[in-house]
């Protein structure tokens, strides 16, 4: 709120045009009511330390690939991938969240590499819960890359909705 002394034909001039003034004796202070701030809108999937995949792809970050926040600023966030740190708007990032579907691509023999695995659990420090058939593994985001729906089921993957929690009835 800023406070002011306007002579009477000025504030009487300004509510003449609609403006949100109080009618001042001269002398008097009066308060000028300004439209309030828009409320600042978060984006709670683009925090420091989020796992986030980039929705478009390019030769440097190809289709899938996860990256970890790692900054924040003026609807940009830095994203570091397996291949670099880069600078992208929030709104081309999407969050990894439990039901996402995922395929390994590290080097471990037990996990197979074709396999599609469901995410369970998004941990801060950067570690993934997913479940493959061959049973539930902890891995780093930098070996795990994103799978679309559509690439899932071409693949023979049925269950590709996301989890939900539901509570029966009694």
């Amino acid at each position: 709120q800023v406070q002011k002394t306007l002579p009477r034909p000025i504030a009487r001039a300004a509510d003449s045009l609609g403006n949100t003034c109080s009618k001042p004796n001269i002398g008097e202070e009066f308060v000028r009511r300004s439209r309030p701030l828009l409320p600042r809108v978060e984006c709670p999937e683009m925090d420091v330390g989020n796992i986030v995949l980039w929705t478009k792809s390019d030769g440097e970050v190809p289709k899938g690939s996860l990256g970890m926040v790692t900054s924040r600023m003026a609807g940009l966030s830095e994203v570091r991938f397996p291949t670099g740190t880069w600078n992208f708007k929030d709104d081309s990032l999407k969050g990894l969240e439990a039901g996402h579907l995922v395929s390994y691509c590290g080097t471990k023999e037990d996990i197979p590499q074709r396999d599609i695995g469901k995410v369970l659990k998004v941990d801060q420090t950067g570690m993934v819960t997913v479940s493959f058939s061959s049973g539930e593994r902890d891995i780093p985001y930098s070996f795990l890359k994103h799978v679309d729906v559509k690439s899932a089921l071409q693949v023979g993957v049925v269950d590709v909705r996301p989890r939900r929690v539901t509570i029966a009835a009694f």
